[in-house]
């Protein structure tokens, strides 16, 4: 009834009196509005659908794919959950996490229920963007909204776990996926094991490994990858050595990255032989090395005192052609025989446009320490400056080794003091080699005075630092000095060797100390000859 008198009420407008010709153009404005109406509803679908299509291209700029993006939102265009998760997809691409899940809450706005690959894919945008915690959350609203999670949505949760470095909550959502009954792959595992060899939790990663046959789980060559890489951190060479065999054993073929993470492990441990006889593996399998075999195999060698066979190893790599980086030329450089072979090859390096890095300088600097090359060392330390490379301790260290050979050890207190400045913290070695210069140059009392500043650091002297020490004072003829520190050294139970019991004796015997030199000199052996003082005569202690 209603629905006619609204015609009937329409028509009489059609049909209403006035001019002659009127009701016809009333009639033609309705048809016209009509057609506008649904012109601009096509216009809206091909719109709809050029937007759509801008999503799936693959050279469309981000910024692009956001404006497309926000005009489907913002026009509510999108009416269905495949185009939802498509959405998803662009956000998960550009590690928009917040804007996945305001999608995902858009959509139940809308009245759409969003199903188990919509809730995949803002767990993928969440995994990407390494939002472990989110992940969880996400899961746990899963389980009340009734989206029951499947083994995809557990695994993405786990990788995220891993991105973070999170190993107990991966361990966590691995047992409740074996809890609820949802049957864990290789790749949720291997993420767990993963995530575990990146924390050191050796064992556990080991066990992981170990529980899946239990759960009917073949291991592949990417768990043996990671098992390998967990025994690496965890100093278990030789299992990660054995894990090769094994993957043999279970028809896998181990690849390069499967090497160098065993090579990895050896390096760790200098057990540079391990990692020759693991080279001569790989070259039977016909296993390509790559740069980071390289790398990690010459570092062994020169770690296990093979210092010919990593200069062997960096020539051979050169001449393969592999693409040479930093690690490369540093790794090159500490194995040089000598300082002007590693200036020549931080030039080469420079020349082929690698940067060098602290590493290599640090590598070159002690090159030039070790050929007592002190004017290299600090021109090399000036460049460092000059294009903002910090110096670390490293690098201190071995200019004022050079400047200790060289008794300039004005020199070597002025670089102790410009690294305290620098914000670094002096070891050990610092403290000895500046002690070290202090002895040569006879300077007892600063010699002293950094013995006190070792302490105020926290560092304890060693039988080096003592021994430059007491060789400083008995130089000088500071006889009291040096028996003081001794004294010192045997209250801390430092053991001293025949030449710090020497320098002790001659200091006691000069110092009218005789009985107690004649002690010293029952421990060192009665018989065995100690040197002449060198303090000058006069001076007295």
């Amino acid at each position: 009834m209603l629905l006619g008198a609204s015609c009937c009420s329409s028509f009489a407008q059609w049909q209403g009196p006035g001019p002659r010709g009127t009701g016809q153009r009333s009639r033609n404005e309705f048809r016209i509005k009509d057609y506008t109406q649904s012109w601009r509803t096509r216009e809206q679908y091909e719109d709809k659908s050029k937007l759509i299509s801008d999503l799936r291209n693959p050279n469309l700029k981000p910024s692009e794919l956001l404006q497309s993006v926000a005009a489907l939102q913002q026009r509510r265009l999108l009416t269905n959950p495949r185009e939802y998760t498509l959405v998803l997809k662009v956000l998960a691409k550009l590690r928009l996490w917040r804007e996945a899940l305001g999608v995902l809450v858009d959509m139940q706005r809308n009245g759409l229920t969003p199903n188990l690959i919509t809730y995949n894919a803002v767990m993928k945008v969440l995994e990407r963007s390494r939002q472990w915690r989110e992940c969880i959350k996400l899961i746990e609203e899963m389980w009340a909204e009734g989206a029951r999670p499947d083994a995809i949505t557990y695994t993405t949760a786990i990788c995220a776990c891993r991105t973070a470095g999170r190993w107990v909550e991966a361990l966590q959502l691995l047992a409740e996926m074996e809890r609820m009954g949802i049957k864990a792959d290789n790749v949720a595992f291997n993420a767990a094991i993963s995530v575990c060899a990146s924390a050191g939790q050796t064992d556990r990663a080991l066990q992981l490994m170990e529980a899946m046959p239990l759960q009917a789980v073949q291991a592949d060559v990417i768990t043996y990858n990671s098992a390998i890489n967990a025994c690496a951190k965890g100093g278990q060479w030789q299992l990660a050595i054995d894990l090769i065999g094994h993957m043999r054993k279970d028809t896998l073929s181990p690849e390069t990255r499967t090497f160098n993470a065993a090579i990895n492990a050896c390096e760790k441990a200098k057990n540079g032989m391990s990692v020759l006889q693991l080279l001569i593996e790989m070259w039977n399998a016909d296993v390509t090395p790559d740069t980071v075999t390289y790398n990690s195999a010459i570092s062994a060698c020169q770690k296990g005192g093979l210092a010919e066979q990593a200069s062997e190893l960096f020539e051979e790599m050169r001449e393969t052609g592999l693409t040479m980086d930093a690690i490369s030329y540093s790794a090159g450089i500490r194995s040089c025989r000598d300082w002007q072979t590693a200036l020549d090859l931080l030039c080469e390096m420079k020349d082929r446009g690698i940067p060098p890095d602290v590493v290599v300088y640090a590598s070159t600097i002690s090159a030039c320490s070790s050929g007592n090359q002190l004017e290299w060392a600090i021109r090399l330390l000036g460049n460092m400056k000059a294009e903002t490379i910090n110096a670390d301790v490293v690098t201190y260290n071995a200019v004022i080794s050079a400047s200790a050979h060289d008794r300039e050890w004005e020199l070597a207190f002025s670089l102790l003091q410009e690294a305290r400045n620098s914000g670094l913290n002096p070891d050990s070695i610092t403290y000895s080699g500046v002690i070290n210069a202090c002895e040569k140059g006879q300077q007892w009392g600063h010699a002293l005075h950094l013995l006190s500043a070792m302490r105020s650091d926290y560092i304890i002297p060693d039988l080096i630092i003592y021994s430059s020490a007491l060789r400083a004072c008995e130089r000088c003829g500071k006889w009291s000095k040096v028996r003081s520190l001794w004294q010192t050294m045997q209250a801390q139970g430092i053991m001293p060797d025949d030449g710090a019991m020497r320098i002790a004796i001659s200091a006691y015997e000069a110092g009218g100390w005789a009985a107690e030199a004649r002690t010293l000199r029952e421990q060192l052996g009665g018989s065995a000859p100690v040197k002449t003082s060198t303090g000058a005569s006069g001076i007295g202690p």
